[in-house]
């Protein structure tokens, strides 16, 4: 019998593009949907979709391990998200919005569960998260994870990040920071 990761990843194979020096780091993403799997989230957050990666996988696990969790992503910059949702068989479990993360907030439910901060600002700024972050706090569950990729960087505000939470310095460095 195969697992329900391998069956969610399958699912996702031919969906997704392949990774890139964009993209959330495979090693980083395995990362994030065993979390997924431990916290069972109901309401789960990104900023920053890209191509869909960390939304397309999260939502097939939450499915995969028939878990209540939805997946609300937004970015400014259509990359063709939402029609990879649509292949994988996600729409209703994972929801692209072609706006910013602020304003995704105010379209999703709350409290929030899990929330994977990893948008960049034009020109490569990841100062954003430190934004990213001070704005979906208020909205977090109590014990709920905020994760924070390219943490291993030497951006504006990442000391602050790493030092609110636990810093695994692997591929490009990932912050785990439980409210």
């Amino acid at each position: 019998m195969a697992s329900p990761v391998a069956d969610a990843v399958a699912r996702s194979n031919g969906v997704l593009p392949s990774f890139d020096a964009e993209s959330c780091d495979p090693r980083t993403l395995t990362v994030l949907l065993a979390l997924l799997i431990h916290e069972e989230p109901r309401v789960v957050v990104e900023a920053g979709s890209y191509q869909g990666h960390f939304a397309v996988q999260a939502g097939g696990i939450l499915q995969a391990y028939n878990l209540s969790g939805r997946v609300w992503t937004a970015d400014p910059a259509d990359h063709g998200v939402a029609d990879r949702i649509v292949a994988a068989g996600l729409a209703g479990r994972v929801f692209y919005h072609h706006t910013t993360f602020e304003e995704l907030l105010t379209l999703c439910p709350a409290p929030i569960d899990f929330a994977f901060l990893d948008a960049t600002e034009r020109g490569g700024a990841a100062a954003m998260r430190l934004t990213h972050l001070t704005t979906v706090l208020p909205l977090m569950r109590p014990g709920g994870l905020i994760c924070v990729d390219d943490t291993k960087g030497d951006w504006c505000g990442v000391d602050v990040i790493r030092r609110a939470g636990i810093p695994l310095g692997g591929a490009r460095g990932l912050t785990v920071i439980r409210v």
